[in-house]
């Protein structure tokens, strides 16, 4: 059974750094073993929702589309079947 992992968040339509999302979800990075730089191709691969800041050289990600993600990561994961 894979646990769930339940984020609350604070402000909608807040965006957040990848630095920023593993300070406040450490859990991402213990349990999930998400890397600073996941976020961006998770980000380039339309997972996430946000933008790359060219003049501070770092992804921008909008919270509430982290924790849709986190949703629909944890749906798959009760689900459990692969279907080919």
């Amino acid at each position: 059974m894979h646990p769930t992992y339940k984020l609350i968040c604070t402000t909608l339509n807040m965006k957040l750094t990848p630095k920023q999302i593993l300070e406040k979800y450490p859990q991402l990075e213990t349990d999930c073993h998400w890397k600073i730089t996941d976020f961006g191709v998770m980000l380039r691969c339309h997972l996430l929702r946000g933008h790359y800041d060219s003049q501070r050289r770092q992804s921008l990600i909008e919270e509430e589309s982290l924790l849709k993600l986190i949703d629909t990561m944890n749906d798959n994961l009760d689900d459990g079947k692969v279907d080919i």
